[in-house]
């Protein structure tokens, strides 16, 4: 039923706004704008009497609309339980306007194997049939997919195209239009399509555009800074005059960018719509102090909607803490998260909050290292599966002997790049195989061709001397030949050329390099290394714990709350992530951070390295406002 005493005056007043026209909610976190949303959708029914059945209700998840519409179940009386508001996620409706009006067949969503194939054909259709026996790699086929992907919820092919290599980028819309030539003509669509498609019959069928705005007569949109510009338009093309659309969001909160949501459209919606503003500026979740720091944190931001929020927590409850810590090294800091959370762990769940996935997975092994339980709610990959790790366990196995082929044939691709594909395949049992290869070439070459002949004579011998810095490993601590891979051996520069187009990546691959580096100095063998790893892989795979104790991304964060909370890690290319970011990618790091910031209800902390005097560490400049 309605509550109307327990809104304060701005939930009020987007609860029982009777004017005509669009409206725009900017709710900050822990703002109660769920309760805000149901308390709306009372009001409608019970105050304006408006048909349960022309009431919209969208939202992007389908665990949000369950929850959206389970609590409004719950609210409502006996007199109006048998409401049919419609609650349902972007995809899902547009996909229902796809089927009612195409009259979908059975089995016409494409999966993922179909999906390659199409982007196989589309890509030697576009770049290989001058070329019969070109191809491109699986890693450009995903590439091209994420373009693709990007292109059809933006509409930016700019932006889409920079996702390819230099050398596809110009060639993107021959590309696009031969993929979507080969789609339609397989008569499937891919989850992206459902937007697509959708925009496009609405745009072009005004019978079913008309029916479908005829269907539903209020709009009411949840984490509407999480909307891409297709789903922007698609909403514009669903509404009709006077536009009773309530858009609840909070541009502070919108961090979705490599989905293709914009938060811009927020802005877009006010200016284009001329909507009314309400905001929602009191946090209950968070003591005054946490709202303070978040405030000071974000105000950095130029591209917001200017708000304030304040604390709506008791003044009994006010009790806590905001700390700033730094360590010299990660061990350093590791240590002391770990004390910090077990020592209150009965205090009620507690979150340890990372930018990243393989931060979080350093963190869980290092606390299983120390058998402490806790539990992740997302869905990760094993630390032990990085592509990194793997090349590093590989090489340690080729140093003791251990290595099968495959493996063998492996390392000396990463440590010898550009040797040919012909050299490699004449590795049998012995590394040295390969050099078969260089004497063979050197043998046959003529002598008049004296720079093919100096350039195998280079390769030669710098594979030669690499062959017996490798073998002089043997028995060393790992440390030592981690150390000698990444800096004698050219490892790191192996890195570098792979992930030149992505520097993200290289970032995460060095991050993840300097962490293994130190966990080797924690085991004996690398029998005893291998067997823990397993070890480690397995209980990942198949433990779910119920601790108090929570590893999340601020990614996976969103929406939830804790107790306690720990961001580790607060150094510049973690947080923000990256190098030589544009204002628009750290204006979005910088409210990942506040979003992660905004989940701690009572306990704050925030962690940094400050590295030694030969290797030092620079704190976020995310934490300039508030130390």
């Amino acid at each position: 039923m309605l509550k109307l005493e327990q809104l304060n005056e701005m939930q009020r007043r987007a609860v029982e706004d009777s004017e005509e026209g669009p409206v725009l909610v900017l709710a900050g976190p822990g703002s109660g704008k769920t309760f805000t949303i149901t308390q709306r959708i009372l009001y409608l029914i019970q105050v304006l009497h408006i048909p349960s059945h022309k009431i919209l209700v969208l939202t992007f998840t389908k665990d949000a609309a369950v929850s959206m519409e389970q609590r409004f179940r719950d609210s409502l009386s006996t007199q109006f339980s048998d409401s049919n508001v419609y609650f349902s996620t972007f995809h899902s409706l547009f996909y229902q306007i796809l089927r009612e009006s195409l009259h979908l067949p059975k089995n016409h969503m494409l999966s993922n194997t179909e999906k390659k194939q199409l982007l196989k054909k589309a890509a030697y259709d576009t770049f290989c049939h001058k070329s019969p026996g070109a191809a491109v790699s699986a890693g450009t086929l995903l590439e091209f997919a994420e373009a693709i992907s990007l292109y059809k919820n933006t509409c930016n092919k700019e932006k889409a195209a920079q996702k390819l290599s230099q050398e596809y980028r110009e060639h993107f819309d021959a590309l696009f239009d031969c993929y979507e030539i080969l789609r339609r003509q397989s008569g499937k669509m891919d989850f992206d399509d459902v937007l697509w498609d959708c925009r496009e019959l609405l745009t072009k069928n005004k019978t079913v555009r008309e029916h479908w705005q005829n269907k539903f007569e209020y709009l009411l949109i949840d984490e509407f800074q999480d909307i891409n510009p297709i789903q922007y338009q698609v909403i514009g093309l669903l509404s009709k005059p006077p536009y009773r659309i309530l858009a609840v969001g909070d541009d502070d909160q919108a961090i979705y960018g490599f989905r293709g949501s914009e938060p811009a459209c927020l802005r877009r919606f006010q200016e284009e719509y001329h909507a009314r503003q309400i905001v929602l500026g009191i946090n209950y979740r968070s003591t005054r102090e946490i709202v303070s720091c978040a405030e000071k944190v974000i105000r950095e931001n130029t591209k917001r909607f200017e708000k304030h929020m304040s604390s709506g927590v008791p003044d009994s409850e006010q009790g806590s803490m905001v700390k700033i810590s730094h360590f010299v090294t990660r061990e350093e800091e590791y240590t002391y998260l770990v004390k910090q959370i077990t020592d209150g762990v009965q205090d009620g769940i507690s979150a340890v909050l990372f930018r990243t996935n393989s931060q979080m997975q350093k963190f869980a092994a290092f606390l299983r290292m120390h058998h402490v339980d806790f539990q992740v709610k997302e869905k990760i990959r094993g630390l032990y599966e990085h592509k990194v790790i793997q090349d590093v366990m590989m090489f340690l196995k080729m140093v003791e002997g251990l290595e099968n082929r495959e493996e063998r044939i492996a390392v000396m691709h990463f440590l010898e790049p550009d040797a040919p594909g012909e050299a490699l395949a004449e590795i049998q049992k012995r590394a040295e195989d390969i050099l078969v290869y260089y004497q063979r070439e050197l043998l046959w070459e003529e002598a008049e061709d004296g720079k093919r002949r100096e350039r195998l004579i280079t390769e030669r011998n710098r594979i030669q001397e690499k062959l017996i810095r490798l073998h002089k490993l043997k028995g060393k601590p790992f440390f030592l030949n981690i150390a000698c891979l990444r800096k004698v051996l050219g490892y790191e520069v192996y890195l570098k050329e792979l992930y030149k187009e992505q520097p993200d990546d290289y970032l995460e691959a060095c991050q993840v390099l300097e962490w293994i580096q130190t966990q080797s100095g924690k085991f004996r063998t690398l029998e005893e290394w291998m067997q823990y790893q397993k070890e480690i892989e397995f209980e990942q795979k198949n433990k779910t714990a119920d601790k108090n104790i929570v590893l999340m991304t601020m990614h996976g964060a969103k929406g939830l709350e804790f107790e306690r909370v720990w961001i580790p890690d607060c150094n510049e290319r973690t947080i923000p992530y990256g190098v030589l970011l544009d204002d628009d990618s750290l204006e979005e790091e910088r409210r990942i951070f506040y979003v992660g910031i905004t989940r701690a209800k009572k306990y704050l902390e925030l962690t940094y390295l400050t590295g030694t005097k030969d290797n030092p560490r620079y704190p976020s400049r995310f934490l300039n406002p508030i130390r």
